[in-house]
């Protein structure tokens, strides 16, 4: 089974889930649509039930969007990213034109 909805979420928490892309557009106000892409083996189906716990992270977070044209309401992770990444680079090509040296830091093995 493989399928994709809506959740509503608000600052208290699910304010509902809508089936269709058209029915996540028309949110309340302070409500923000997450699309979530299910797929669950068919053999899967009985009890006990499965958790599985979403955490939902600002994908723009720290990142500058202004300058960029979105022809769709979604984003994948991929385009996610890419957004990211093509970001960081511009903001390395300010800091050397203006004379900063940029070094990019290693991630340190504990």
């Amino acid at each position: 089974m493989t399928d994709t909805g809506y959740l509503i979420l608000d600052k208290n928490g699910i304010a509902g889930f809508k089936k269709t892309a058209r029915g996540a557009e028309n949110c309340g106000r302070n409500e923000i649509p997450v699309k979530v892409e299910v797929s669950m083996d068919e053999s899967k189906f009985n009890k006990p039930y499965p958790t599985k716990k979403i955490h939902v992270t600002p994908w723009d977070k720290d990142i500058g969007i202004e300058d960029i044209h979105f022809e769709d309401s979604w984003i994948t992770e991929e385009e996610e990213q890419m957004i990211r990444e093509r970001r960081l680079e511009k903001y390395e090509k300010v800091l050397r034109d203006q004379g900063y040296k940029v070094e990019k830091i290693e991630d340190e093995e504990e």
